[in-house]
Parts: structure tokens; sequence; C-alpha cells
């Protein structure tokens, strides 16, 4: 129990049913008292199984031969209908061979007469020792040989009918003869019957080319046709395979059914073994009733079979009647074809001319002949654009590939000069940055002097500043002075004017210039009184130290620096 259920987990879990195993039924030979008659009883059960197996084998050959004559059957049918259209076949090959020995046409190629005459001799032989694409190929090869017999006796034709024309076109005067001579006249009535049956030639001619459009037309029916039958083939076939499959699902049953009246048989036997064994003791009344028993259930078991045996039987017989109905289609559907292709052989000129078809083939063959004639032209037109076209691109690209070399050998120039500028621009970079380098390690030097100068230019600044205040007041005292000493040169003038006449005058002029002499200088000396500290202030810082810093490059920076250049180099003078 543990075991089937652990297989039962594994099927589930995989999600496929169990594998189905051949189980083997043990047979119970009995109580043995020799190794003779366990022999014995092993012959007798071998025997069974061969009697079987003979019946069984008995069964398939019955089956196998009927199946075997049916496909006779069948291929009789076939090569009947290939010899039918061998038959044809060759003989339209050989008509149309005489009707070229008729309009004395040129005869064939050597290859399709020697082909011709393989296929008239043993057609049958030649399909049973081809292969599948030597058969194609071959069948292939003698359509091509029928469609050239067909193209020659259409060209055969038509130089008759062009022989005609000229025929009719000499007799009626149009033409000369070759030497220039005119052609003697004939009779008129010669002339007319000639002329009557050249244009019964020419409808001959018409009627001929539309039949042969109405072949065209019914052929494709027919190969419609054809199709259809093809399709109705298909689904035979496929109802012979489902034949075939109920055939073999029979042969099952039937071979189950006798597997089981096999094992009916050993258990009647072994129930009369235990009837025999057991009427020894005198139970025949205990024994009856499970013999009577066993014979219900197999009784029960063999009704099953005959209903399951007479179920799958009525559904083949009902199988082979379709099958039969089919076939008698198919024939009839063939008989159909038959008599359609003698009425597309005999078909009345009338029919032909007359039909929609025909009608609306020749339009479509009027239209179809303009729009050749007009893609011709545009074709030409194409073809000469083209061409221009071509011979253009070509300058194009020539004129492109010198513009290219050109364009190239500039540019490796270029590049050649912008390596030698890049060349030297790194050696001036480089020397920049060496000069950059010192200059920085200079400014690390002089940055605490730079700071004590920064100190000392705001200090001279706001110094001068207050110094430029001072100037701005002494300008103001200088204006101040100014006008005065124009006033007192007007002064001077008058007293000069008067001097002439007194003198006490003259002398008191004196006495004013003086005065106004001695107030300019002191004026002068209060203006170069702040200039004067200044000039001490700088003089003390140098003397205290900062001298040694403190020199003219370094007094350049702003206004104020220079007005302290200026007071030095006065003091030093």
């Amino acid at each position: 129990m543990s075991k089937r259920g652990v297989d039962c987990e594994d099927a589930s879990s995989s999600g496929q049913p169990p594998v189905k195993k051949v189980q083997f039924e043990p047979i119970r030979i009995g109580p043995i008292s020799t190794l003779e008659e366990m022999d014995i009883k092993v012959l007798k059960f071998q025997n069974k199984k061969l009697a079987q197996r003979i019946e069984q084998k008995n069964q398939v050959e019955h089956e196998l031969r009927s199946r075997i004559e049916q496909l006779e059957k069948r291929q009789t049918q076939d090569d009947a209908v290939l010899n039918v259209v061998n038959r044809y076949w060759n003989q339209l090959n050989e008509d149309i061979r005489i009707l070229l020995q008729r309009f004395d046409a040129e005869t064939a190629d050597e290859s399709e007469s020697k082909n011709e005459n393989e296929a008239t001799t043993s057609f049958l032989m030649q399909l049973s020792t081809w292969d599948k694409e030597e058969l194609d190929e071959k069948l292939a090869n003698r359509v091509q040989v029928s469609k050239r017999a067909v193209a020659k006796i259409i060209q055969a034709f038509d130089r008759l009918v062009q022989r005609n024309e000229k025929i009719t076109m000499i007799l009626k005067g149009e033409l000369n003869n070759s030497n220039g001579d005119p052609i003697p006249s004939l009779d008129e009535a010669v002339r007319e019957a000639n002329i009557e049956i050249q244009t019964e030639n020419r409808n001959l001619t018409e009627q001929n080319t539309k039949l042969h459009a109405k072949y065209h037309s019914i052929s494709l029916k027919i190969s419609e046709l054809q199709d259809a039958v093809n399709g109705k083939e298909t689904e035979a076939a496929e109802l012979r395979n489902q034949i075939d499959d109920l055939q073999y699902e029979l042969s099952k049953v039937q071979s189950r059914n006798d597997k089981l009246e096999n094992h009916l048989l050993e258990a009647t036997e072994k129930v009369k073994l235990c009837q025999q064994m057991h009427t020894e003791d005198g139970k025949e009344k205990d024994v009856i009733k499970p013999e009577e028993t066993m014979s219900n259930v197999s009784q029960k078991k063999l009704d099953d079979l005959q209903k399951d045996l007479e179920e799958a039987k009525e559904l083949a017989n009902n199988r082979l009647q379709e099958l039969d109905k089919l076939h008698l289609q198919h024939r009839e559907a063939l008989k159909d074809v038959e008599k359609l292709k003698m009425d597309i052989r005999q078909l009345p000129e009338s029919v032909i001319v007359e039909t929609t078809e025909y009608k609306c083939l020749q339009s479509a063959y009027s239209v179809l002949y303009n729009e050749n004639q007009l893609a011709k032209t545009q074709a030409q037109e194409f073809q000469s654009h083209l061409s221009a076209s071509k011979n253009n691109q070509q300058r194009q690209i020539e004129m492109m590939e010198t513009e290219e070399l050109m364009v190239q050998k500039k540019l490796r120039g270029e590049m050649m000069q912008l390596e030698d500028a890049l060349s030297q621009i790194r050696k001036e970079y480089e020397m920049l940055r060496i000069e950059f380098e010192t200059n920085l390690a200079a400014n690390e030097q002089t940055g605490p002097i730079n700071r004590e100068m920064r100190h000392l230019i705001t200090s001279l600044q706001n110094h001068n500043k207050q110094i430029k205040g001072e100037v701005n007041r002494y300008k103001r005292k200088y204006k101040e002075t100014s006008a005065e000493i124009q006033k007192l040169k007007k002064e001077i003038e008058d007293l000069r004017t008067m001097k002439h006449h007194h003198s006490h005058h003259g002398h008191h002029h004196h006495h004013s210039t003086s005065s106004s002499s001695s107030h300019h200088s002191v004026n002068l000396s209060s203006a170069s009184s702040g200039d004067r500290g200044v000039c001490y202030y700088l003089l003390h810082w140098m003397r205290g130290g900062g001298g040694s810093l403190f020199t003219r490059e370094h007094m350049k920076i702003g206004g104020a620096v220079e007005c302290g250049s200026r007071l030095l180099n006065g003091l030093h003078s």
C-alpha cells in the first residue's frame, strides 16, 4: 500500500499519467510429484499459447490479403488511367508530327525525337524505375516537347498565312516580280476565287485564334475543377486514414476478445477440475453454485464484448459505405471531366465567338497591347534618363574625388602648421610656467614687505588728504592775496602817476610796496610750513629704521607717494 501511495504522489506531482506496466498473470500448474509431470504441463501450456498465436496470425494474414487485393485493384485502376493518358498524349504528339510534316516545317531536334520515342514505348516500366525527382524532370521534359511542337505548328501556320497573303498581293498586281518585271494578268474568275479563298482563310484563322482563347478559358475552368477533385481526394485520403485507424482499433478489440475467450476457456477447465475433485468428497451442490456464478460473470463480460464488437462493426460498415460513396463520386467527377474535355475539343464556332469571356479577352488584349506599347516607350525614356543620370553621376563622383584630394592635401598642410604652432605654444607654456613659479617664489618672499608698504601707503594717503586740505586752504589764501596784489598794483600805478607830480606821494608809495612784499613772504613761509612738517615726518621715520625699506620704486604707488618722493628730492637737494 505504501509503495502505491508513493507512485500516486509522484504521478500527481509531475502532472503526467502513470506509465502502464505490462502485467503477466501467474499460472498455477498445481501439485507436481515428478519432473515429467511438470514438463508435460509446461508443454500443454506452451501448446495453448502457440495455438492462440497461430489463430492471431491467421487473422492478420486474412486481413493483409484483403488489403493487398484492394491495393492491387487500385493499382490496376491507376495503371489504366496512366495508360489512357499516355495513349492520348502519344496520339497528340503523333498528330502534331503529322501536321508538321504536312506543313513542310522544320523537323524537331534529335533530343526531342529521342525523348518522344522513349515516352511512347514502355511507359509503365519507366515509371516503376524512375524516382520522384527523375519522374518530375522527365514529365516536365515531355511537356516541353509537346509545347515546342505546338509552337512550331503555330509558326508554320503563320508562314502559310504570310505566303498566302503574298500570293494574293501578287495576284492582285500590287507587287512586282523579283526581277522587276510586272506579272502578266490572269483571268478574273481565278482572281475572284482566290480572293474568296483568302477571305475564308482569314476567317478560319480568326476563328482558330478565338477557339484558342476559349480553350484557354475552359482549361482554366478545368484546372479549377481539378483543384476541387484534388480536395475531394484529400478528404477521401483522410477518411481512409480514419478507416485504417478504426480497423487497427478493431484488431485490438478482436485480439483482446480472443484473449478473454482463452481466459474463459481456462477458467471453465479449472472449474471442471475443481468439480471433479469435489465430487470425490461428495460436495457437488457447493461446487455447482460457484460454477454458476462464474459462468454468469463470464457471460456478462461476453455480452458486453459482443455489444462492443457489434458497435465497432457497425461503425466500420458505415465508414466503408461512406468510402464507397466517395469512390463513386470521384468516378463520376472523372467522367464529367472527360465529358468536359470532349466538349471543349468539339465546341462550335458560334458558341466560342458569342461568349462574353471571349469578348472580354479581346478587349483586354487590346488594352494590354496599348499598355505594352506605352510601357515600351516609357522604358526607352527611362533608359535614356538612366544613362544620362549615370553619366552625370560619374562626372560628379570624379569632381568630388578631385575636390576630396585637394581638401585632404589642404588639411594635411594645416595639420602640419597646427602641429608646429602647438609645439611652439607648448614651449612658451613651459617658459611661462617657469616664470610663474619663480614669481610665486618671489611673491612668497616679498609678502611681508608688501604688507608693510600697504600700511605705509595708507598712512601716506591719509596724510596726503590732510595736505590736500591745507593746500586748498592755501589756494584760497593765495586767491585773496592775488586780489590784494591786483589792488595794490592799481594803487602803485596810481601812485606812479602821482609821483611825477608830487614827490611826497612817491615816498609814500615806496613804503607801501615794501610792506606788501613782506606780507607775501610771510604767506609763503606759512605755506611751506606744512610741507616742511611732512618732510620732517618722513626723515624721522627713515631715521627710525624704515628708511632701508622705503625706496623710490615703492613711493611711485598713487598720487600721495609721488608727493612724498618730490618732498624727499627737495630735502636731499
